[in-house]
């Protein structure tokens, strides 16, 4: 039967060997002796029942009773410091450091207007917005490079290891110069076949998800005559008379405004996608996080609304 007088701090001696791979880095690390780093082990193997570390060809490795207790010993590190942040905000107010990755649409036009909301009511916390391709935003989650992602997408795999919040909707609008042949007064959907397109790459998230709208009405084929890699330069070619585009809202709503651009209605579908917030789902979100997202998802839902 494990002893329940474990430490803490014995069981972070043991994960730091694990993790800077061996006693005498974990002695240096801490500085203290090889000795006391082995005594620490030792008093854990005690405690536990049973040997962490197995001899091998190549050193030193984990027994499977060490794979466990490293587990643990990860998790209760990382509680730790969730506990250790919460306590020094409650006490001292919000403050702290968020990273959040977004793709190209919810970043630069979704999101910096409520980050710069919420910088004037929390002064105390940073934020660092990185703009990135959706699969890129999944990975910097799945790897612990940033704090959350947000995404306009049409599904999160939760074999990816991610947990995913909807925290609101954006439409996709078909979009064309003024003057242009094909900026109609409306379009059935239907007859996007026969018109030529401004897309997305072929090979990115957003070209596949401009293929899944249409196609879930029936548009299995179109004419794409140009490909660009951002909401900006699509904006420029479909300015330009090359073709029509099928956009978030949000990325063409001041070319609308300005008459840069002309909304082609659809007369007979509605496309839109959810905007999702995902973390990693074994760690707790800290106070910084949990109140930027509970902004994010006030300031998305009135722009979801604004037209």
């Amino acid at each position: 039967m494990v002893d329940s007088r474990i430490s803490l701090h014995k069981l972070d001696v043991f994960r730091l060997t694990v993790e800077l791979g061996g006693v005498g880095r974990a002695a240096a690390h801490l500085y203290v002796s090889q000795p006391v780093v082995s005594a620490h082990i030792r008093s854990l193997e005690d405690r536990v029942g049973a040997k962490l570390f197995q001899r091998t060809g190549r050193g030193l490795e984990l027994t499977e009773v060490g794979h466990v207790v490293h587990a643990w010993a990860c998790d209760l590190h990382r509680r730790g410091e969730v506990l250790q942040r919460d306590i020094a905000m409650l006490t001292g107010g919000v403050a702290g450091a968020v990273e959040v990755w977004a793709g190209p649409a919810v970043g630069s036009y979704l999101l910096p207007d409520v980050i710069c909301q919420f910088a004037a009511t929390h002064p105390a916390v940073k934020v660092r917005l990185q703009i990135d391709q959706p699969d890129h935003v999944l990975q910097a989650v799945e790897q612990g490079r940033c704090d959350f992602g947000v995404l306009l997408t049409d599904e999160v795999g939760s074999e990816r290891g991610v947990v995913s919040l909807r925290v609101a909707w954006e439409e996709m609008v078909v979009v064309a110069a003024p003057g242009a042949p094909f900026a109609r007064d409306r379009i059935a959907i239907a007859d996007l076949a026969d018109v030529p397109f401004v897309s997305s790459p072929d090979g990115l998230i957003m070209r596949r998800m401009e293929n899944a709208q249409l196609a879930a009405w029936g548009v299995l084929h179109r004419r794409v005559v140009i490909e660009m890699g951002h909401p900006e330069a699509m904006i420029s070619a479909v300015r330009a008379g090359l073709g029509v585009a099928l956009m978030f809202r949000c990325a063409v709503r001041e070319a609308l405004r300005t008459g840069q651009l002309r909304e082609v209605p659809l007369i007979d579908a509605r496309l839109r996608l959810p905007v999702f917030v995902v973390h990693r789902g074994q760690e707790s979100l800290t106070l910084p996080q949990r109140a930027l997202l509970t902004t994010i998802r006030a300031g998305l839902a009135r722009d979801e609304s604004t037209p």
